[in-house]
């Protein structure tokens, strides 16, 4: 038995039956032979994933099945380039394919661990490590948190600051509620862009504060009670 593909034809015409040389009929094979691997799983964590994968490189190989047919006559002498155009065309396929699927499961690296730097029941002193202007009356305040340390924030809560030179009417250190805008697990920052207000009393104190200077910290303090896919 020959392999044969079926070449341009005009409307009306027969199929243009065209041999392939024992080379181009080899390639085909190896080319149907690299795209058995990625119809394997090989990871059962990423079943769905790997479903995917079959269903798209079926269509390859229906697209493959589709150009190139079996005859069982062997006709002409002519031959052609076209196995040899998808051959490579297959071949830059799967390298894409395994690239971007495999690699990127080999390169991820398990996550950090962090615990949280903050106490929902006690002030915690934090030290300011930078200030960073926003306009005319607003900066951003970068607290330094310890190693290994972030805020973990749930969604939907604040914190409260607490200005220790400050007193209320009762004595006490005045403190207000703020969100700070550093993301919930970045390690060793938590970050608030404050507006300075001139009957803001703990806003003015916290603009005073230079880089080295500590500042109280409670919390966190949900302010409502978010529960993923609970609508």
């Amino acid at each position: 038995m020959h392999m044969f593909w079926c070449g341009p034809r005009s409307s009306g015409s027969s199929c243009n039956r065209r041999r392939m040389t024992d080379s181009q009929a080899s390639e085909v094979q190896v080319f149907a032979f690299l795209l058995l691997p990625f119809l394997r799983q090989r990871n059962s964590n990423k079943t769905l994933e790997r479903c995917r994968s079959f269903r798209a490189t079926s269509r390859v190989a229906r697209s493959v099945t589709a150009t190139t047919r079996l005859y069982s006559t062997e006709t002409g002498t002519k031959s052609s380039n076209l196995p040899l155009y998808l051959v490579g065309a297959g071949l830059a396929a799967a390298g894409a394919y395994g690239y971007t699927t495999f690699g990127k499961v080999e390169s991820e690296k398990p996550k950090k661990v962090l615990t949280s730097a903050l106490d929902p029941q006690k002030f915690v002193d934090v030290k300011l490590k930078r200030v960073e202007p926003y306009n005319h009356n607003t900066s951003v305040f970068v607290f330094e948190l310890p190693e290994g340390q972030a805020s973990l924030l749930p969604i939907a809560s604040c914190v409260f600051l607490k200005a220790e030179d400050l007193k209320d009417a009762n004595g006490k250190p005045m403190a207000r509620p703020y969100t700070p805008i550093s993301p919930s697990d970045l390690e060793g920052e938590l970050s608030f862009i404050i507006k300075r207000y001139e009957t803001g009393n703990v806003s003015k104190y916290i603009h005073s504060l230079s880089p080295g200077d500590t500042l109280a910290v409670k919390g966190p303090s949900p302010k409502w009670p978010w529960k993923s896919d609970y609508f």
